[in-house]
């Protein structure tokens, strides 16, 4: 009697047993599931926020680089732009709209389907992200490069109409080039800021010097030394590399003696577009101004004589 209630109690235990290391069995298994569940869904959340930082990567690139396009009269040529950018990422296929405003700004609005990977077990196939980016010019404030040639910022500018502007040292007549002294005086220095630029940055509010003495041969050379660097012979002010584009100085007359003007300061920048070269006798230099965006950084106050610099604002 004992015996077989001792059997009964041992066959008891062990089939209690087996329930409990089922149950533990499935336990293990749901929460396997539940686990490679939810690493699944931050490797899709992983996937989705890298889509979102390499698309906004997209339309901000995009923006910036339309924005360079926004002066030159054509829509056409600021969507050639987001294009061929966007191409470039293989995002062609994520644009949605440009919003182009000439002479303002360029919005980029990109869409994608990003599909999931782990979270399909839980019935979610996939999700649609945006990004936006927009890009607005200003005149620009500082810049490196300029040439040592300004206007009075009472001088009229027509854009695109072909105008002679006179060349004379410390030269204070509306409508006429002031020369100036950036890198120190002398023609020789001076030449070489006409040729290559001054490699610091002048910014709205600094103080020039002018300069002084017979420059009229150093205009020449540089003046055509940079029409014959520009890599379009023809002459197109629209080609971005081009040394027939002179970024000059914009300013107001700080400082004169005797009818001579001494000193100017600076109160914005232009672009000035060499149509032809100059000859020997020449005292003029023929071009046009023109409007342009470039690099360079916003300062308030800066006046608006057509050169730009682009930023994001949104």
């Amino acid at each position: 009697m004992l015996q077989t209630i001792i059997k009964a109690l041992m066959k008891r235990s062990r089939l209690l047993i087996r329930n409990e290391q089922g149950q533990i069995v499935a336990l293990a298994a749901f929460s396997m599931v539940f686990l490679i569940g939810m690493i699944g869904l931050v490797v899709d959340i992983g996937f989705v926020y890298k889509a979102k930082s390499d698309l906004k990567k997209s339309a901000t690139t995009a923006a910036l680089s339309a924005s360079q396009e926004l002066t030159n009269g054509e829509p056409a040529r600021v969507q050639s732009v987001v294009n061929t950018v966007l191409a470039s990422y293989n995002e062609q296929s994520s644009m949605e709209n440009t919003e182009i405003e000439l002479n303002q700004q360029v919005r980029v609005s990109l869409t994608k389907e990003v599909p999931f990977a782990f979270a399909k077990i839980f019935g979610m196939e996939g999700t649609t992200i945006r990004e936006t980016a927009a890009a607005k010019i200003f005149p620009i404030g500082s810049l490196y490069g300029a040439i040592p040639l300004g206007v009075d910022e009472s001088t009229p500018i027509t854009y695109g109409q072909t105008i002679s502007l006179k060349v004379g040292a410390g030269d204070s007549g509306s409508g006429n080039f002031g020369v100036l002294a950036l890198a120190g005086t002398g023609a020789k220095t001076y030449l070489e800021t006409l040729k290559y630029g001054f490699d610091q940055a002048l910014s709205v509010g600094d103080i020039v010097p002018t300069q002084t003495g017979n420059i009229a041969g150093s205009t020449k050379e540089g003046i055509n030394y940079r029409i014959n660097h520009c890599p379009n012979p023809g002459g197109d002010p629209t080609v971005r590399e081009c040394a027939r584009i002179l970024p000059i100085i914009v300013y107001k007359p700080y400082q004169s003696s005797s009818n001579q003007l001494q000193s100017i300061k600076v109160t914005g920048f232009a672009f000035f577009y060499l149509q032809q070269p100059m000859n020997t006798n020449d005292t003029a230099v023929i071009g046009t101004f023109i409007k342009r965006v470039d690099t360079g950084t916003f300062k308030t106050g800066s006046v608006d004589r057509g050169a730009y610099m682009s930023r994001l604002v949104e």
